[in-house]
């Protein structure tokens, strides 16, 4: 079978397209024949080493944390799948989605939602699930809650607009000029263009921050923020663990970092907002597999809108 693999870290040219073996299924697992990866910021991170603490030193390594597919074969033990289920597929740090098959085991499998295609399943868990823990459990976001979301044309910004307005926030959202009207679409407030905008010189106060991208200082930002609010990235560098663990001490005004955590109840409320149309995952651009490079090129550009699919189907 086809997979993209790299068999060091570096950037993009380590990745190759090569033929490997189609695994083979254990007790427990279900063999998924993939259709569609979604590409996230930790598969170039993640190639790069920037994270080789969790993902280690271990090669080759197939890329990919999520994807959707179809189950063509089940092993012992399967319980709540069968073949010809379509299904969601989340590995998690692990990776190895980037690939035509995948012996998943259960606990990574979930129903794709009805009117839901292979490619927009693919690209939903983990923007979907960053940004529900970041508005839900950490920023409590509710009727009374003023958001102010860094980067929300982004996959991770997208799904937080719609996330804190299903959770009928009032959100404010910091994008390109070229993003605004997109944004806006998908539910927005107030958005403001972050290159002719200075938005800590205007009156405004906010509960909670988002920063998606990882390019606000909270020392920054601080100010903007009501007694009380938080901050929380989804891209935290070592300077924002230090200070966040001296702040957090001594200030009500709190630094939080959001790593997505993949848990069944979640995954449910996924699927029900996806199934119900009150959560949509923009696809900016759909590359096929031997594209690999250009996609990931892609993400780490910063320019995304929503987004990015390796669809095995073309």
């Amino acid at each position: 079978m086809k997979a993209a693999l790299y068999y060091r870290y570096g950037d993009s040219s380590e990745l190759q397209i090569t033929d490997i073996v189609e695994p083979e299924i254990k007790p427990g697992q279900a063999l998924v024949k993939v259709h569609a990866v979604g590409i996230n910021s930790f598969d170039w991170k993640i190639r790069k080493g920037d994270l080789d603490i969790w993902s280690g030193l271990k090669f080759p390594k197939i890329p990919g944390l999520e994807a959707a597919g179809e189950i063509v074969k089940t092993g012992e033990e399967i319980q709540n799948f069968k073949t010809g289920d379509k299904v969601i597929l989340v590995t998690g740090i692990k990776g190895g989605c980037s690939a035509e098959y995948y012996a998943a085991k259960e606990k990574q499998l979930y129903p794709i939602p009805d009117g839901i295609s292979y490619n927009e399943a693919a690209a939903s868990t983990i923007s979907g699930l960053t940004a529900l823990q970041a508005i839900r459990d950490i920023a409590y976001v509710n009727q009374e809650t003023k958001i102010l979301i860094n980067g929300g044309s982004g996959g991770v910004g997208t799904a937080a607009i719609q996330i804190a307005k299903i959770f009928e926030g009032n959100v404010n959202t910091l994008c390109s000029a070229a993003n605004m009207e997109f944004v806006k679409d998908l539910g927005a407030d107030e958005v403001f263009d972050y290159t002719s905008t200075d938005i800590l010189t205007k009156e405004m106060k906010y509960d909670a921050i988002f920063d998606t991208i990882g390019n606000l200082r909270f020392s920054d930002y601080k100010k903007i923020l009501n007694k009380g609010g938080v901050f929380v990235t989804s891209n935290p560098d070592p300077a924002f663990f230090m200070g966040m663990a001296v702040n957090n001490l001594k200030s009500s005004k709190k630094m939080k970092v959001i790593v997505f955590n993949i848990n069944p109840e979640d995954m449910k409320w996924l699927q029900v907002e996806l199934e119900s149309k009150r959560l949509k995952i923009p696809i900016d651009h759909v590359y096929p597999l031997i594209e690999i490079k250009q996609a990931q090129d892609y993400s780490e550009s910063g320019h995304v809108k929503g987004k990015i699919v390796i669809s095995l189907d073309i």
